[in-house]
Formats: structure tokens, C-alpha cells, sequence
């Protein structure tokens, strides 16, 4: 009985601390969104290359 506890215990440790992982990897992703479209709005570009995105001739 002592060890199926322990083993809940640890279990209930790791998906505590996924979950803490996974809300910290959905905020990076939205915050990235929001930069991404901020830089695009700013450059006003969209999704359309620049001249600074062209490969040099030797490529």
C-alpha cells in the first residue's frame, strides 16, 4: 500500500509539472504570435519576402 502510494505521489508530481511546462509553452507561443505580427505590421510586408530576405547570388 505504501508504494502504490508513493507511485501516485510521483505521478501526481509529473503531470503537476507537465501542466506548469505546458501553460509556460502556450504563453511563449502567444507571445511569439503577437511579436511575429507586430514586427509584420511594423515592416508593413505581411508575409512577402524584403530584399534583405533574398539569398546572395553565390547561393
Amino acid at each position: 500500500m505504501a508504494y502504490q502510494e508513493h507511485w501516485l505521489d510521483t505521478l501526481d508530481q509529473a503531470i503537476a509539472q507537465q501542466e506548469r511546462r505546458l501553460m509556460k509553452l502556450e504563453r511563449l507561443g502567444e507571445l511569439m504570435q503577437t511579436r511575429l505580427k507586430d514586427m509584420q505590421a511594423s515592416t508593413g510586408q505581411g508575409m512577402t519576402p524584403g530584399p534583405d530576405d533574398e539569398l546572395p547570388p553565390h547561393y
